[in-house]
């Protein structure tokens, strides 16, 4: 889940994630609330369709890399666990 400003629209950071390799093939939030302070948490799922088998590794780099896009595009914090 990503925490932003309550008044960003949560398709701004699924497009953001959709965005971020072709292999990306669908993003759906299933998750989003104020958080009373002025921000709100939007959690998001992710189909990928690979084009080959992915490791570990292979998926790990491509969530670290939509994490990062919608970070720095959309002024999101991705929320401690």
């Amino acid at each position: 889940a990503f925490l932003v400003d309550a008044t960003t629209p949560a398709e701004k950071l699924t497009s953001v994630a959709l965005s971020c390799d072709s292999r990306i093939s669908d993003v759906v939030v299933f998750d989003a609330f104020d958080m009373g302070d002025g921000t709100k948490s939007v959690a998001f799922t992710i189909t990928v369709l690979p084009t080959d088998n992915m490791s570990d590794t292979d998926l790990l780099a491509l969530q670290n890399t939509v994490i990062k896009s919608v970070e720095s595009k959309c002024n999101a914090k991705i929320r401690d666990k």
